[in-house]
């Protein structure tokens, strides 16, 4: 399950999980969520996922970093889509 679209940092970090266990790519070995003690909200700095650490098959290690932008709309509160699910089959 997705955080609210208000924790728009620890979404898109958990989205990106969701995605890679369902895919599951050939040439990354291991991904974890990792908490920055200097991104994201300021009273979750540090305990909450800001991004993801990868570690590809020949060993070369790299940080996914999640952010969020401003829009003209306000975010909801509540999960516009709460049944949406990584689709069956998804490859790279």
């Amino acid at each position: 399950m997705l955080p609210p679209p208000k924790k728009g940092v620890q979404r898109i970090a958990t989205l990106a999980i969701m995605l890679l266990d369902k895919a599951r790519p050939a040439q990354l070995q291991t991904w974890r969520p990792v908490a920055l003690p200097d991104l994201g909200s300021t009273d979750a700095r540090g305990a909450t996922p800001a991004g993801l650490s990868i570690v590809c098959t020949d060993g070369t290690r790299f940080l996914l970093r999640a952010t969020q932008g401003g829009s003209q709309l306000p975010t909801p509160d509540e999960d516009p889509h709460p049944e949406w699910q990584v689709p069956e089959g998804l490859s790279v």
